[in-house]
């Protein structure tokens, strides 16, 4: 009998310790906020954007495949996501650089749905190897030219036909000709479907704040000329650091 009040007065003790330190430990930092939490989410996050996009040039030496592509993972995971649940016919890109993101695109294309296709416009042939992979040949279709001009948009046409496609928006970032070619690229979008405006962290959204009107304000502009069949969807920006802020844009109608 000793021996068993013995173990339960122990017992009781224990219990009582966890409960002390536990009632401690919140009133400790009821008053001594953790360190993250002194700085306002936003501040963070604008901070951890700076850092990897000009500091330390991370989008500058990310590769997919052996090929650059100036992306970040979260953004390309996104993109992953939203082609998987849209399960398009066709990617459609302005600004193929050297190639990383087509073949990217190209790779979800492979594994989800084999007969989808990549189409990347560029105004001038950039490729450094990425067109010599099989997986390019087999889903990429590269066009030289102006985004915006007639014939870019009527060889798009005479491929895309009827079929869906998500389109990506990363040629030229000065406003006028994002805007141009949100004008003239939404044909491509159905219903369910998205409009992805990157780059929109231009000039002070945080990065390059000397740049000049560019994506985010072609954005604003486009939505607020009565064009009420997009919107912006912020759950795409659920990662935190995007390159894409506000560049979302699903169609709804």
């Amino acid at each position: 009998m000793k021996k068993n009040r013995l173990v339960i007065l122990l017992g009781i003790l224990l219990v009582s310790i966890f409960a002390l330190i536990e009632e401690r430990t919140i009133a400790y930092f009821k008053t001594h906020p953790a360190p993250y939490s002194l700085y306002p989410e936003s501040d963070i996050i604008k901070n951890f954007h700076l850092l990897y996009h000009s500091v330390k040039e991370v989008h500058q030496k990310t590769n997919w495949l052996g090929v650059k592509i100036q992306q970040t993972p979260n953004d390309m995971w996104t993109v992953q996501e939203i082609m998987q649940e849209v399960q398009p016919d066709f990617v459609i890109e302005t600004g193929t650089f050297k190639g990383g993101s087509a073949l990217y695109f190209a790779s979800l294309f492979h594994i989800m749905k084999d007969s989808g296709r990549v189409i990347t416009v560029n105004i001038e042939n950039q490729l450094d190897g990425a067109e010599r992979l099989p997986l390019f040949q087999e889903h990429v279709i590269p066009l030289i030219g102006d985004s915006v001009s007639d014939e870019i948009i009527n060889k798009i046409k005479s491929i895309v036909q009827d079929k869906s496609a998500i389109v990506l928006l990363d040629s030229d970032h000065h406003k006028n000709h994002v805007l141009r070619e949100m004008e003239r690229y939404a044909q491509f979008v159905p219903i369910g479907s998205y409009l992805i405006v990157q780059d929109t962290n231009f000039n002070g959204n945080p990065v390059l704040p000397d740049f000049g009107p560019g994506p985010m304000e072609a954005v604003s502009d486009y939505l607020g000329r009565s064009r009420p069949h997009f919107e912006i969807d912020r759950s795409r920006e659920k990662f935190l650091l995007t390159f894409y802020p506000q560049g979302f844009l699903k169609r709804v109608r």
